[in-house]
């Protein structure tokens, strides 16, 4: 490798880290969305990135779309398949998904008795 391709790829690594430091500040702030469109520019670029996913499965957590959230956390995972945190969100994930349909189940039960 050359030395100016080194340097690129120095600079895209510096970047990536930027973005995922970034996206944990708007998560912490509750900004789903922003953080989301960040990891999203990042797994653009770098599809291998395991902590992107975690990050933007973290995002799809606090907007409660649960599929994609765990859809993101199985890629996570086969990425960096020991990360404890990754695999705590996961089993998070499914059982708040999992309450999430009972609960619906149960409004959909209670409006068909209320008829």
């Amino acid at each position: 490798m050359n030395k100016g391709a080194v340097s690129n790829v120095v600079l895209d690594t510096l970047r990536n880290t930027l973005m995922l430091n970034l996206a944990a500040v708007k998560l912490k702030r509750n900004k789903y969305k922003q953080a989301l469109e960040l990891c999203n520019e990042i797994i653009k670029k770098d599809r291998m990135s395991g902590k992107a996913y975690y990050r933007r499965a973290q995002a799809r957590l606090g907007l409660k779309d649960y599929d994609k959230a765990i859809d993101d956390l199985n890629t996570a995972v086969s990425n960096i398949p020991n990360d404890k945190n990754v695999l705590d969100l996961l089993n998070k994930t499914k059982k708040l998904k999992l309450a999430y349909l009972k609960r619906e189940k149960k409004d959909v039960f209670q409006n068909v008795s209320m008829k």
